[in-house]
C-alpha cells in the first residue's frame, strides 16, 4: 500500500463517518469515492470491498453506540430503592432489532450482487438511479418540510411513539440497498411525517440505525473477513478507525443541527450532488 492509498482509506472513513448520519446517502457518497478513488486493494478484489464498507460503517456505528446508549439501553430505574429495567425500554430496543430482520435477510441473500451493483469500481450502472434518487429524495424533503410546517406534532418524545410506528419507521429502512437513498434519511422523514417532534425523529432515526449498523456489518465481517490478506486487514481497520473517530467528535453536532434546523440544506445539497453526478456522466 501506498502513501495515497492510506490517504484515499482515510477520507472513505470520514465520508461514511459523517454521511452515515445525515439524509444525503452514504452508500451514494461511497460508491462515487470508490468509483473515482479507489486504489489498488478496492479495485482487485470484491470480497476486500464488501469487508471494508462493511469495517467503516461497523467504525461509525460503534462510536453512535458509546455517545448515545449509556443511559439509553434499558433505562435502568430506581422503585423504592430497588433497580429495575424499564419494560418500555425492553420492548423499543426488541423492536429496533426486529425491524431490521427483513433488512438483514435481504441483505444476506444478494450481498454479493448488492456489492458489484454498488461499489464495482468498473461499472458505474447504479450512476442515473443515483442521480434520480438523490433527486426525488431531495423532493419529498422539501415536501415534508412544507407539509410538516402546518401540522402540531403528535408525539414530543421518543418514549411517546406507539410501538407499531415504531416498527414502521424501522422497516423503512429497508430502502437502503437503492443508491442515492438513505437508511437515515427515510427514517427521519417517516417519524416526521408519522408526527414525531423534529428532535425525537432524529433521536429514534439515530437509535434504530445502531443495532442495524452493527449486526449487517459484524455479519459481512464474521462471514468474509477470514478470506482477507493481511495487508487487507489492515486497510479495513484503517477505515474503521477512521469511521468511528469522525463520527465520534462530528455525530452530536449533527445531530444537534439536524434537531434544530429544517432539512432544505440537505435537499439542496442532494439536488447539487445530483446534478454534479449527471454533468460527469455526460462529459
Amino acid at each position: 500500500m501506498g502513501f495515497w492509498d492510506i490517504c484515499k482509506m482515510i477520507l472513505f472513513g470520514v465520508i461514511e463517518g459523517i454521511t452515515e448520519w445525515l439524509p444525503v446517502s452514504n452508500t451514494g457518497h461511497l460508491a462515487v469515492a470508490g468509483h473515482y478513488l479507489g486504489f489498488s486493494l478496492y479495485r482487485e478484489s470484491a470480497v476486500f470491498r464488501e469487508v471494508f464498507f462493511a469495517g467503516s460503517t461497523l467504525g461509525a456505528s460503534i462510536a453512535a453506540a458509546l455517545l448515545f446508549l449509556p443511559g439509553n439501553m434499558l433505562s435502568v430505574r430506581r422503585v423504592e430503592g430497588d433497580r429495575v429495567i424499564s419494560r418500555g425500554r425492553v420492548v423499543f430496543w426488541g423492536i429496533a432489532v426486529t425491524a431490521f430482520l427483513p433488512t438483514l435477510l435481504i441483505g444476506l441473500l444478494f450481498a454479493e450482487e448488492f456489492s458489484a451493483f454498488c461499489f464495482a469500481p468498473d461499472s458505474f450502472r447504479n450512476l442515473k438511479l443515483t442521480v434520480v434518487t438523490m433527486i426525488a429524495g431531495a423532493l419529498l424533503m422539501i415536501f415534508g418540510e412544507f407539509r410538516n410546517r402546518r401540522n402540531a406534532w403528535l408525539f414530543e418524545q421518543t418514549d411517546e411513539i406507539p410501538y407499531r410506528m415504531l416498527l414502521l419507521i424501522g422497516i423503512t429502512q429497508i430502502v437502503c440497498f437503492v443508491p442515492g437513498s438513505s437508511r437515515f434519511g427515510v427514517m427521519l422523514l417517516t417519524a416526521i411525517a408519522l408526527g414525531v417532534q423534529r428532535k425525537a425523529a432524529v433521536s429514534t432515526a439515530v437509535f434504530l440505525s445502531i443495532p442495524a449498523l452493527i449486526i449487517s456489518s459484524a455479519v459481512t465481517i464474521l462471514g468474509r473477513g477470514g478470506l482477507l490478506s493481511g495487508i487487507e486487514i489492515s486497510a479495513v481497520m484503517t477505515v474503521a478507525i477512521t469511521a468511528f473517530f469522525t463520527s465520534y467528535f462530528l455525530l452530536r453536532e449533527i445531530v444537534k443541527r439536524l434537531s434544530r434546523r429544517e432539512l432544505f440544506r440537505c435537499a439542496k445539497y442532494r439536488i447539487a450532488f445530483g446534478v454534479i453526478l449527471l454533468a460527469f456522466s455526460i462529459l
